[in-house]
């Protein structure tokens, strides 16, 4: 899974240099013990805990670039 490589590549990082990022020991708690939905539901969310944790966030090279660029499209278009 792209996002557990993703935490745990950039975890034993962190470790080897001898700091760990808060953020990505936030999102291993995450990953660890919650459901799917309430995952999708955090990473969507407008709130301070959800724009602290998508700095940090694991789930880069989850999608295309492809997906990407339709996406940034579709929310460009759509009314504010």
């Amino acid at each position: 899974m792209i996002v557990c490589d993703n935490l745990n590549r950039w975890l034993d990082q962190d470790r080897s240099m001898g700091v760990v990022s808060r953020g990505l020991l936030e999102w291993k708690e995450i990953l660890e013990s919650h459901k799917v939905e309430e995952i999708l539901d955090l990473i969507c969310e407008e709130s301070e805990t959800a724009d602290r944790l998508r700095h940090a966030t694991p789930f880069c090279g989850v999608l295309t670039e492809d997906e990407r660029n339709s996406i940034f499209r579709e929310y460009a278009s759509s009314p504010t």
